[in-house]
């Protein structure tokens, strides 16, 4: 969802400045009331990103330096959008997608602001 030319760079304040296939922002197909409005545009910040009905939450912010590592998430899937309910993905830096425990989970929701939002 970003990429650097192997330098380290901060991240953009504005998430219109980031290139995000809005077609992965709507999980939950089958859930009308967790779809995003099909006028919908990014915002341009993060909080309205993460308020809004995409299904992931940015938990970066722009003093952040992105590096591509693979140990640091930059976007989580909110409650109630991921389909599998063992499974809370995570989206790293380095564009690997994992499976993290409910209780980093929850941390990382309260980090984006979107704990027990849905």
């Amino acid at each position: 969802m970003y990429f650097s030319e192997g330098i380290t760079s901060n991240y953009p304040s504005n998430p219109q400045e980031v290139d995000i296939d809005r077609s992965i922002l709507n999980t939950r197909k089958y859930d009308s009331d967790l779809q995003l409005p099909k006028d919908w545009q990014i915002p341009n910040n993060w909080q309205e990103f993460n308020d809004s009905n995409s299904a992931y939450a940015f938990l970066r912010n722009p003093e952040e330096e992105y590096t591509g590592s693979a140990i640091n998430p930059m976007f989580i899937i909110k409650q109630n959008y991921h389909s599998n309910l063992n499974c809370r993905q995570a989206v790293f830096e380095d564009g690997h997608v994992e499976c993290i425990p409910e209780e980093e989970a929850i941390a990382l929701w309260k980090k984006a602001g979107v704990w027990n939002k849905n």
